[in-house]
């Protein structure tokens, strides 16, 4: 299992400097406003962390995506 499923600090925050910016563009892209976008990021990945216990492995960065449209939209 992947240490940030484990929850560790230092893993989250590998995983949101690494997946922030591209799941921002998109969202940028569809709101046309950054704050919005931002809370987007923001709202993207608490979907995450919550999820976490449950998340099936695969693709995280395109699971991230589609999270951020869907809200985006």
């Amino acid at each position: 299992m992947p240490a940030f499923h484990l929850g560790e600090r230092t893993a989250l925050q590998i995983l949101l400097d690494r997946h922030a910016t591209p799941v921002y563009r998109p969202a940028f892209l569809i709101v046309l406003d950054r704050d919005r976008a931002e809370d987007i990021v923001q709202e993207t990945f608490l979907t995450l962390f919550q999820r976490l216990p449950r998340l099936e492995p695969g693709p995280l960065g395109s699971w991230l995506d589609r999270v951020a449209v869907n809200l985006s939209l």
